[in-house]
C-alpha cells in the first residue's frame, strides 16, 4: 500500500513566516497529498467494495463460516467508519495546514489500523477459503455417496422389479398347478368312484365264486369219495381178472387134457353142440365170466 511522506512544513526561523513561493510549495505539497489521500480513500473503498463482494460470495458458498464472516464484516463496517472519518479529515486538510498535519497523521494512523484490519481480514479470507474447500471436499464425497447410493437404488430398484417378475411367475405357475391339481382330483374322484363300483362287483362275483367254489369243494370231495371207491373196485376187478386168468389157464389145460384124450379114444357121438369145439366152449365162458365181473357193484 502506497505510503505518503511525511509533511515537514516550511518556516522562516528568523520571522517565523512563510515566504510566498515557500506557502505555493506547500500548497501544491498539500494538494499533492490531498490527491494522494483521495487516491488512497478510493483504493480503500474499492479494497471495501471487494472485500464486500468476497465476503458475499464466502457467505453465499460457505455457510459454515458465518461467525468468522460476522467478524469480517465488522472489521469493514470498523473500516467504514475509518474511511468515513479519513473522509472527512481529508476534507479539513484542505482548509487547515494545521488540521492537515494531524488528518496525515491520523491517516497514517489509520492506514497502519486498516493494514492490520485487511491483513486480519485476508487470514479471514484465507480461513473462509479453507473451509470452503474442505466443505468442497467434503461436497465430493457426499456426491460420491449420493452416486453410489443412487446406484444402489437402481440395484434394489431392479431387484425388486425381478422379484416381482418371479413373484407373477410363481402366482401363474401355482395357478396352473392348482388347475392341473384339481383336473386331477376330479379324474382320481371319478376313478375312486369306479373303483368302488368295480369293487362293488368284484365282491357280488368273489361271493358267487365263493358259493361255487364251496360246491366245487363238495364235488370234489364226492369225486374223491368216489375215486376211493372206484380205486378199491379196480383193485377188485384186478384180483378178479387174476383169478379169471388163472381160471381160464385151469380151464385150457383141461380142454386140451381132454382133446387129447379125446384123441386116443375111438370118436363116440358127440353130446357137444354140433359144429362147436370144446375150445369154443371155454372162450365163451371165459367171456361171460368178465361180463360179469365187469358189471358195477352196488353199494
Amino acid at each position: 500500500m502506497f505510503e505518503p511522506e511525511p509533511y515537514e512544513p516550511v518556516n522562516d526561523p528568523e520571522n517565523g513566516s512563510m515566504d510566498a513561493e515557500a506557502l505555493s510549495a506547500e500548497l501544491l505539497k498539500l494538494r499533492k497529498e490531498n490527491t494522494v489521500m483521495r487516491k488512497m480513500s478510493e483504493d480503500a473503498l474499492r479494497a471495501k467494495e471487494d472485500y464486500r463482494q468476497k465476503y458475499m460470495e464466502i457467505e453465499k458458498a460457505f455457510a459454515p463460516t458465518m461467525e468468522e464472516l460476522t467478524a469480517a464484516n465488522k472489521s469493514l463496517e470498523e473500516a467504514d467508519e475509518i474511511l468515513e472519518e479519513i473522509q472527512g479529515k481529508v476534507d479539513q486538510a484542505e482548509s487547515s495546514k494545521t488540521a492537515a498535519d494531524q488528518l496525515y497523521q491520523q491517516a497514517n494512523e489509520e492506514n497502519a489500523r486498516l493494514t492490520e484490519i485487511v491483513d486480519d481480514l485476508d487470514k479471514q479470507i484465507e480461513a473462509a477459503k479453507s473451509g470452503l474447500a474442505k466443505a468442497e471436499e467434503d461436497n465430493e464425497r457426499t456426491q460420491q455417496e449420493a452416486e453410489k447410493l443412487r446406484v444402489s437404488l437402481e440395484q434394489a430398484k431392479g431387484a425388486t422389479e425381478e422379484m416381482n417378475r418371479e413373484k407373477h411367475d410363481l402366482l401363474k405357475s401355482h395357478a396352473e398347478t392348482t388347475s392341473a391339481l384339481r383336473k386331477e382330483i376330479e379324474e382320481e374322484k371319478k376313478m375312486l368312484e369306479e373303483a368302488k363300483a368295480q369293487v362293488v362287483k368284484f365282491s357280488a362275483e368273489a361271493s358267487t365264486a365263493k358259493q361255487q367254489l364251496a360246491e366245487l369243494q363238495k364235488e370234489v370231495a364226492e369225486l374223491q369219495k368216489a375215486a376211493v371207491e372206484s380205486s378199491a373196485a379196480m383193485e377188485t376187478l384186478h384180483a378178479d381178472l387174476a383169478k379169471t386168468a388163472d381160471g381160464m389157464k385151469t380151464a385150457q389145460d383141461t380142454v386140451a387134457k381132454l382133446e387129447a384124450e379125446n384123441a386116443a379114444k375111438p370118436e363116440p357121438k358127440s353130446q357137444l353142440i354140433p359144429g362147436v369145439g370144446v375150445g369154443a366152449l371155454v372162450t365163451g365162458a371165459a367171456l361171460l365170466l368178465l361180463r360179469a365181473i365187469s358189471k358195477p357193484r352196488s353199494n
